[in-house]
């Protein structure tokens, strides 16, 4: 099977500022993330992490409403989190953001 015959897809829903787990931490599993959409309903600083640690050295800013992140699938995952550690989206301010993530176990 391919990469994309085992995705899994995940809605991304929240509206509070601080740190949201989208994909919960898996025992003995790393979590890979292959393809990220976001959308935010007003100006919001984003940061990526794994458990308490930042993937990306600074925010990225989503400057207004519609404001939007896409990662599409490029054949290499562009997270991947350690094992037994969960996939977090950090918001700088209580804001809603939707959008969808496809990602694996292992």
């Amino acid at each position: 099977m391919s990469q994309i015959d085992n995705m899994i897809v995940t809605d991304i829903n929240f509206a509070t500022s601080g740190d949201n787990t989208l994909l919960a931490a898996v025992t003995a599993t790393n979590l890979r993330v292959w393809q990220i959409f976001i959308v935010a309903s007003a100006a919001v600083n984003i940061i990526f992490k794994h458990n308490s640690t930042a993937f990306n050295a600074s925010a990225i800013p989503l400057t207004a409403a519609g404001s939007a992140i896409v990662l599409d699938h490029s054949g290499q995952a562009w997270f991947s989190t350690l094992p037994g550690e969960a996939f977090i989206i950090n918001l700088s301010g209580n804001v809603q953001v939707s959008g969808q993530v496809y990602w694996t176990k292992g």
